[in-house]
This record gives structure tokens, C-alpha cells and sequence, in this order.
């Protein structure tokens, strides 16, 4: 055949393939017996005119067939050259176009060496085909590739299905057709600027005016967008514009940081076809769920570890690297798993995770108790946010030592009571004491301290502090409240149960995506006091709402996404506040500020990471309901776990349109 080169004005770019430029691969009846590969170009031509206004550009057009044999682990090898017949730097991308491709679980790939000419092209890293069942969408398989003038670029390309080791049966008869092509210039398609379009049209997102405090050590300039349907109208059709696949799980956007980068809640996993689902549907599939934590005898020799891996078919969990110890010689042994069986046992259907200690039983650790069950699409299972809730202390992300309370009892009759407290080295001396108190009476506000007696001096190194009628606490060394409230909410020693189940779910399905995460996010446990009540020597002690321990989210209107305190900053590069990998939790003003309950419903209970308040005995966190709507719970319930990323800035997406089944792609 003929070569036909088509010329214009500047003749910058020729584009050669060698054996294939534009291709068609149309797999018809895929099985293992018989895998035909075939790649159809023009059979009457071999050259395709390519409308431009600056460049001209050749096709050698190239018809191939793989053979009868192909099985997993085939793979199809072709060349493809690109020159630069211009006099200045031009920029290309190579795209698969109009792909159609059914065979699912990731198992068809393309990579590429390449050689320059002059100087060196970069090589492409294996890229997932993703699975599409129409033929609708186009898929980047290498972006914005800088080419010099006279210089050629040669790729080795290499179309491969993957064997796995397993039984594929799940690819017979697939399909797989598209068009490998060349686009002249820069291609740019960052996933922040979905967001920007979708805000400066106004009807599905909105901008941000606020504070924000959302990358640890950076005070970032760019512009926050936010998800925010304009009426509940337009939830449907918003729901089909936030959809992005990434890691092999489906995501929704929420909103752009002021670092430029993109905030992302988990919304499951993607069906067969390669489709994301709408949150409201009732979709399960199995995961890990934990229980209420409560009080668990640990005295025996059972083998401890800092993670666990799970076979979500067999239903199991298998320790990490694990070690023999007992919980009864070595309290250190807080935030480790274990499968409490023998002093062997490493594999079991049933997890302990010893999340607190327990001062009322020292060898009986508050635990939560992991399994395999169902568990609603949207999240990845459900966990308690802590295993304890008598401490203001398990509001937190982490926290310090707990105190928690000791007994709704009030002081034996006639006790004397203080205002303040003087520790002498060895024992507790009440600071302007008043007179005893009958038993059962309400105390006035400025008296917390006693020694539970008619003495000004406490015996034994501690002392009672009433913080809410007759509930109170016991302080040991010297610390009075002022101490305490910091040691529960600023230390951040002990991970919680929610922490602890996101970070091992990440270490086990998502480390290999870190680098492109932000690591410096801040994910904000906002534990800002704005009301003390009964937690200050000044403080009401009446029980009632005025003795109630209120933190920032205590009111659900709060739609500021400012993080003020350094301790409750929670991110990867903050000692302070830190985080083993970049994952977290939707905060009660991200959910605020998008309004829309609809939006936000999945049909079930799912954790964020904002404090409400502490009263009597309880720690209540927020969460959102079956409804959509926010509402606050105590710490131990256990609810669903929806991770929440975010992309950083720069990330781009290679295909996709943001519908559930054409998410945004981020190979």
C-alpha cells in the first residue's frame, strides 16, 4: 500500500507505527480453549488523514491476530514510533480510545519501553485496563510526553492478561476492542478542577469562604470546593458526577483542600462490570465488623501482634509477626491483637484488639472483639470508635491517661469539701475547705475536691473530684483537674479502636497506593472545650447540662474547617498528633457544610471524627444516622467505618465522566 502524508504549514509531527499506530483489538469469545486476538487497521489504505491546524501526521495501519492459544498469561508485543518533524518542543499523549474491555479483577494491563533517538523517553509503568462494558469511554495510557525537534520515540508496547496463579474462570468469553491512538498536545485533566467546573456553575458544589487548617506544617492558598447540591433536586444527578475508582475501591469526592488536593470518603467496591454504586443502595458484601468493647480477662499466655491480615472467604484472621506474652506481666500489651486461644494460636475466627486499660480490673483490658460478617457497601465494616466511654479522654483519635469515673456515689456525710487542692509530696491537703456536707446533698459550684472524710487531708496519695452531682474521679501524684483535662485530651498516647481499624485496614489493602496520598492532611479531632461545666474547680457541679464537658462540635450547625489546637491535628508528619499512615475520618463540619441530608445517607450509622460533649458517665462522638442526618452516640457502639483519603494536588484522572458506571479513574 501507499504511504498518503498529509502536509500543512508548520509539518511538525510525523507519527510512524511501525507495526501498529491505530489498532482495534476485538476479542470475540474469550475462553480457554480459544483466546483470538485480533487488531484490524484499514485494509484499503495505509495511511488516515488527521484534521489539524498545525501538524501532519502518518498512520501505517496494521491488521494482527494472536493465534488460537492465548490463556492467562498471554501477551501481545508491538512497536510504535512518534517523530517530531517541527522546530520547536511539541507534547503528545497516547490514549486507548472508545475501549471496550469485560474481562474484570484488573487482569488486562499495557506497558512500554521506549527509546529516543537523541536524549532519553520515559518508559510506561504497567497500567490496569480498566473493565468497561460499553464502548464509551477512552482511557490515557501514557500523558503529556515532551518530544524535541528530529527526535523519534520508540515504544516496545505490551498488551498482557494476567495470570494469576488461580482459577480465572471469571474471564471466559470476555471482549475487548478499542483504538490505540495519538493526541497532539498538553493533556490535562486534574480531578481539583472537577470540582472548580462544578463550582463555578454553582448547582452542584459551591466555594468554600472560610478558615481552614488542612495540611500539617503548610498554610495552603488555593480555593476550597465543596460538594453542595443547589436543591434536592439535583442529589440524583450530583450523585453521578463524584465518582472516583482508585486503589481497586470506589470513592466519592466531598471537597478540594487548601493544598490542592482532593478529599475523598470510600463508597465501596466496585461491582463486576467495573461500576461504582449509589450509597443509598443496600448492597452489602463481607468485611470486618467489631463489637461493643467491654472488659476481658487477658491473664493467660496467648500470642500478641501490632496487626492482623484477614481471608474474608475463610472468615479468619491471621496475626502478624507475632510473640508469646501475658497480659498480667506486661501491661504494655495495650493496642495489640490477639486470638486468645492457646499460647499457639496465631489463626482464628475471632480477634481481641486490647484497647484501654482497665484500673477497676487491671487484667481484664477494655477489648473489642473483631469478626467477619456482612456489612453495608458503603463502608468497610463497623467498629466502636473506642472500647471505653467513661473518660473524656475516649472522645479522642488517640488519648492519654483516661481517669475514668469511679461510681455515681456521693461523699460519706460529713466529709469536708474543697476548692482547690495542694499536693505535699506524698498526699493531697484541700484548699479552702468548707463546712461537711450531708450525704445526698448537691454541692456548691466552687467545692469538687474531697478526701471522702471529715479531714483537709486525703490519706493513700489520692483524692475524689465530683465533676457532675455524685459523679466523680480519682486523681493520683499530685494532678488536679487542670492536669488531668490535659493528660486525657492532649497526650495522645493510646491509639483508639477506630484508628486502630482504619490504619490496619490501610497497611493491608492500600500501602502500596501511599505516595499518592498527602501525607501532611490534617484529619481534625476537634477536642476544643466551649463549655467545662463541672470539669473546672469553678465549674457547676450540678447535674444538669451546665456540668456537661462541651467540645466545638457540640453544636450541629459548626461549619468551620479550622483545626486550632496542635494535639488534635491528626496527620502523618505531626509527632504531636500522629498518624502511622495518610487515612482518616469525615469531619461533623465537612458534613455540614455540604447540607443535604440525602446526599449523605447510606442506610446505615457511620463514625466521624468530631467530639460532642461528655456527661455523667458517657463519651459521645458524632456520627450520621440512617437518615443522613448528624446526631452523636457513645464511643462504644459500634458503627461503620468509612476511610476518608486525600489525592494530592497535581492528581489527575485518565478516564471517566464521575458517574457510578464511568467513575474518574486514577491510575
Amino acid at each position: 500500500m501507499d504511504n498518503k502524508i498529509l502536509n500543512n504549514k508548520s509539518n511538525k509531527i510525523k507519527v510512524l507505527i511501525i507495526s501498529m499506530t491505530i489498532f482495534t483489538l476485538s476479542i470475540i469469545g474469550i475462553s480457554y480453549a480459544y483466546f483470538n486476538v485480533q487488531i484490524i487497521g484499514n485494509d484499503t489504505a495505509s495511511s488516515m488523514r488527521v484534521k489539524s491546524t498545525k501538524k501532519s501526521l502518518v498512520y501505517n495501519d496494521v491488521q494482527i491476530s494472536s493465534g488460537s492459544n492465548t490463556i492467562p498469561g498471554w501477551s501481545e508485543t508491538k512497536t510504535l514510533t512518534v517523530t517530531n518533524n517541527g522546530r520547536t518542543n511539541e507534547t503528545y499523549t497516547i490514549i486507548w480510545k472508545d475501549i471496550l474491555n469485560t474481562i474484570i479483577n484488573d487482569e488486562l494491563v499495557i506497558s512500554a519501553t521506549c527509546t529516543a533517538s537523541s536524549g532519553t523517553c520515559d518508559a510506561i509503568s504497567e497500567k490496569i485496563i480498566p473493565t468497561y462494558t460499553t464502548q464509551a469511554h477512552n482511557v490515557k495510557v501514557k500523558r503529556n510526553i515532551s518530544i524535541a525537534p528530529g527526535v523519534t520515540h520508540t515504544y516496545t508496547v505490551t498488551i498482557t492478561f494476567k495470570d494469576t496463579g488461580s482459577n480465572q474462570d471469571y474471564n471466559q468469553r470476555k471482549h475487548i476492542n478499542g483504538t490505540l491512538n495519538i493526541v497532539e498536545g498538553a493533556d490535562e485533566h486534574p480531578l481539583y478542577d472537577v470540582m472548580r467546573t462544578l463550582a463555578t456553575a454553582g448547582t452542584y458544589a459551591a466555594t468554600y469562604s472560610g478558615t481552614s487548617n488542612d495540611t500539617y506544617g503548610e498554610t495552603g492558598s488555593k480555593t476550597i470546593y465543596y460538594i453542595k447540591p443547589k436543591t434536592t433536586n439535583d442529589v440524583s444527578t450530583l450523585l453521578n458526577k463524584i465518582n472516583v475508582k482508585f486503589a481497586g475501591y470506589c470513592w466519592q469526592i466531598l471537597r478540594t483542600t487548601d493544598t490542592g488536593g482532593v478529599k475523598l470518603i470510600y463508597n465501596g467496591e466496585p461491582d463486576s462490570n467495573g461500576y461504582c454504586k449509589a450509597i443509598n443502595t443496600q448492597d452489602t458484601h463481607r468485611g470486618v465488623i467489631a463489637s461493643n468493647g467491654s472488659a476481658v480477662a487477658m491473664s493467660g499466655d496467648y500470642q500478641y501482634a501490632d496487626s492482623y491480615t484477614y481471608n474474608l472467604i475463610a472468615g479468619t484472621f491471621t496475626l502478624v509477626n507475632p510473640s508469646q506474652d501475658n497480659y498480667a506481666n506486661n501491661k504494655n500489651l495495650i493496642g495489640k491483637y490477639t486470638c486468645k486461644t492457646s499460647s499457639s494460636t496465631t489463626t482464628c475466627s475471632t480477634l481481641y484488639y486490647l484497647n484501654t486499660p482497665n484500673r477497676a480490673d487491671v487484667n481484664s483490658p477494655y477489648t473489642v472483639t473483631y469478626t467477619i460478617g456482612d456489612t453495608q457497601n458503603a463502608q468497610l465494616g463497623t467498629t466502636p470508635f473506642n472500647a471505653n466511654y467513661g473518660s473524656p479522654a475516649y472522645v479522642g483519635y488517640k488519648y492519654g491517661t483516661a481517669y475514668d469515673y469511679v461510681a455515681n456515689s456521693a461523699p460519706t456525710s460529713g466529709s469536708i469539701m474543697g476548692h482547690d487542692v495542694y499536693w505535699n509530696g506524698s498526699n493531697y491537703e484541700l484548699r479552702e475547705a468548707n463546712n461537711s456536707v450531708s450525704s445526698g446533698t448537691e454541692y456548691d459550684t466552687n467545692h469538687h475536691y474531697t478526701c471522702n472524710s471529715a479531714s483537709a487531708t486525703c490519706t493513700g496519695g489520692k483524692v475524689r473530684y465530683y465533676y457532675y452531682g455524685n459523679y466523680y474521679i480519682e486523681l493520683l501524684n499530685g494532678d488536679d483537674i487542670d492536669t488531668a483535662l490535659t493528660r486525657m485530651l492532649e497526650a495522645n498516647t493510646y491509639d483508639s479502636a477506630m484508628k486502630s481499624y482504619l490504619e490496619n485496614w490501610f497497611r493491608n489493602k492500600m500501602l502500596a497506593y501511599k505516595d499518592y496520598l498527602d501525607e501532611n492532611t490534617v484529619y481534625c479531632n476537634d477536642r476544643s472545650i466551649t463549655q467545662i461545666g463541672g470539669w473546672s474547680n469553678t465549674g457547676s457541679i450540678i447535674a444538669n447540662s451546665s456540668s456537661y464537658l462541651n467540645f466545638t462540635n457540640d453544636s450541629v450547625l459548626v461549619t468551620d474547617l479550622s483545626c486550632t489546637k496542635n494535639t488534635d491535628k491528626f496527620s502523618v508528619g505531626n509527632s504531636a498528633a500522629k498518624l502511622n499512615y495518610p487515612v482518616g475520618l469525615a469531619t461533623a463540619p465537612e458534613m455540614n457544610i455540604i447540607a443535604n441530608a440525602t446526599l449523605k445517607t447510606t442506610g446505615q450509622f457511620f463514625w466521624l471524627v468530631s467530639p460532642r460533649y461528655f456527661y455523667n458517665s458517657l463519651a459521645n462522638e458524632r456520627y450520621v444516622n440512617l437518615s443522613g442526618s448528624m446526631s452523636a452516640t457513645i464511643v462504644n457502639n459500634p458503627h461503620g467505618a468509612r476511610p476518608v483519603i486525600v489525592l494530592k494536588d497535581g492528581t489527575e484522572f485518565i478516564s471517566g465522566s464521575g458517574s457510578l458506571s464511568s467513575p474518574y479513574i486514577i491510575n
